[in-house]
C-alpha cells in the first residue's frame, strides 16, 4: 500500500504511513483509474477576497492615475497661475513660470514689480483650451495656448497663457507644465550713463559682466557714457540710482517695459564744492592759455591741462594754433592781458561745462600811420566764454580750447 500524501510504500495491513505518519486509505488497485472522476478542492474564501481586493486596488489605481493626469495637465496649470495672480500670491505664481534664475530673475523681484502693477477685480471665469500644440523654437518641446475668458466691471476680458512642456516627467508618469514667461520679461535692457558712474539697479549694483566694451558698443573711446545690457529682467516698475563723485546722486522709478527698452542719464548736477573748485579750475586756465597763445608758446606747454583723449586733443591743438595765429597776425601785437570780475556758473543743462563771464584790459603795440613809430595802448572789454570739463581716471580735465580771439 503507497501513502496517498507522501508515496512511502508501507505493509497492507499498516493503518498509518511510517513515512509521514498520514491516515492511510485501503485501495482497490495501485494503479489510477483514469475513469475515476477528479474531485477539485474548493477555493478558499481568504483567496478570494484577495483576488478581490486586488481588482479594487488595480482600478483605484487606474482612477488615481487619469484623475491625477487632469491636475497635471496644461489646463489646471493655467488656471492655477491665473487664481494665484488675480489672489496677490505671486510666489507661487512664479513657481509656475518656466524661467532661468539670474541677479533680476528671481521670485522676489516678481513679487515686487507684481506687487506694483495694475490689477482688476476679477468675476467669473473659464478656460478655453487650445488643443493644437506648437513646437518651442530652439528647443525640443512642445507649447500650447490656454486662455482664461472672465469678467470685470462688466465687461470680458482675455487672458492668454502659453504654457511649455518640459523634457522630463513629473513624479514620472505626468507632463510637466510651466508658463512661458515672455510676456513678463524684457530682454536686453540697455542703461546709458555718464562715464565712470556707479549704478545700482532695485539694489544690485551693476559691474563689468553687464558694462558693454566700447568695440561691443560701436562708440569711440571718447564716449561720454557707460552702456550696460540687462539680458532679462521682468516687465514692471524698478528702483535705480546713479552716483558718482562730485556729483548729486540720482534717484528715479523707471518703468520697464517690451517697448521701453532703454534707460538713459545724460547728464548730472554738480556738488556745490565740486563746482567751486572747477570754477576756478576754469579761471585758472583761461588766463594759462590767453598767456601762453600771446607768447606764441607751442601747444605742449599747456597740453596738460586738457584730455588725454587723442582725438579731442588734436581738435584742442588745432584751435590753440588758430588762437595764436590770430594774436600775431597784422600790425597791431598784443602783449600783456589782465582779467578780473571774473564770474562763474555752471550750466543749467549740463553741470560738467562752465560760463565765464569776466572783463579785461589788452595791452597791445600798434605802428602809428602818421609817424611810423610803435605806440603801446590798452584796450578794456568784456567777454563770456563756455569751458567743457570731463572726468578722466577721477580727475576733472578740460574737453575744449574754450578760449577765443578777443576784440582789442
Amino acid at each position: 500500500m503507497y501513502c496517498q500524501n507522501c508515496g512511502s510504500k508501507n505493509t497492507d495491513d499498516a493503518f498509518y504511513c511510517e513515512n509521514c505518519g498520514e491516515k492511510l486509505e485501503v485501495q482497490d488497485s495501485p494503479f489510477w483509474n483514469a475513469n475515476e472522476p477528479v474531485v477539485k478542492k474548493p477555493v478558499s474564501k481568504s483567496v478570494l477576497i484577495i483576488a478581490v481586493e486586488l481588482v479594487c486596488i488595480g482600478f483605484l489605481i487606474y482612477g488615481m492615475i487619469s484623475g491625477s493626469k487632469k491636475l497635471f495637465s496644461a489646463e489646471h496649470e493655467a488656471e492655477n497661475f491665473f487664481v494665484y495672480m488675480q489672489n496677490g500670491d505671486f510666489l507661487k505664481a512664479y513657481e509656475k513660470l518656466d524661467v532661468a534664475e539670474s541677479d533680476f530673475i528671481c521670485a522676489e523681484l516678481f513679487q515686487k514689480v507684481q506687487a506694483n502693477a495694475d490689477s482688476q477685480v476679477i468675476g467669473n471665469y473659464q478656460i478655453k483650451s487650445n488643443d493644437q500644440m506648437n513646437m518651442l523654437p530652439q528647443a525640443n518641446a512642445l507649447s500650447k495656448e490656454v486662455t482664461i475668458q472672465f469678467q470685470s466691471e462688466g465687461n470680458s476680458y482675455e487672458y492668454p497663457i502659453t504654457l511649455n512642456k518640459q523634457l522630463e516627467k513629473k513624479y514620472v508618469l505626468f507632463d510637466d507644465w510651466k508658463v512661458d514667461a515672455g510676456k513678463f520679461i524684457c530682454k536686453e535692457y540697455m542703461i546709458y550713463v555718464p562715464k565712470g558712474a556707479k549704478v545700482v539697479l532695485d539694489d544690485i549694483r551693476l559691474h563689468d559682466p553687464y558694462r558693454i566694451t566700447e568695440q561691443m558698443a560701436e562708440s569711440q573711446s571718447d564716449s561720454p557714457m557707460d552702456i550696460y545690457q540687462i539680458p532679462e529682467i521682468f516687465c514692471g516698475s524698478h528702483t535705480i540710482t546713479v552716483s558718482m563723485k562730485d556729483m548729486e546722486s540720482v534717484k528715479q522709478t523707471i518703468k520697464i517695459t517690451n517697448i521701453d527698452q532703454e534707460y538713459r542719464l545724460n547728464t548730472m548736477h554738480m556738488k556745490k564744492e565740486a563746482a567751486k573748485g572747477l570754477l576756478q579750475a576754469a579761471g585758472k586756465n583761461m588766463e594759462s592759455i590767453y598767456n601762453a597763445a600771446l607768447c606764441g608758446q607751442d601747444f605742449q606747454k599747456i597740453a596738460s591741462i586738457f584730455t588725454s583723449n587723442q582725438e579731442m586733443l588734436l581738435q584742442i591743438k588745432e584751435d590753440y594754433e588758430y588762437l595764436v595765429s590770430n594774436l600775431q597776425a597784422g600790425d597791431t601785437k598784443p602783449y600783456s592781458i589782465q582779467f578780473y570780475n571774473i564770474n562763474a556758473s555752471v550750466s543749467s543743462d549740463d553741470s560738467s561745462s562752465l560760463h565765464l563771464s569776466f572783463a579785461y584790459d589788452l595791452a597791445y603795440t600798434y605802428k602809428d600811420w602818421w609817424s611810423g613809430e610803435i605806440q603801446k595802448d590798452v584796450y578794456s572789454g568784456n567777454e563770456e566764454l563756455t569751458f567743457a570739463f570731463r572726468k578722466e581716471k577721477g580727475t576733472w580735465v578740460q574737453g575744449n580750447l574754450g578760449c577765443e580771439s578777443l576784440y582789442y
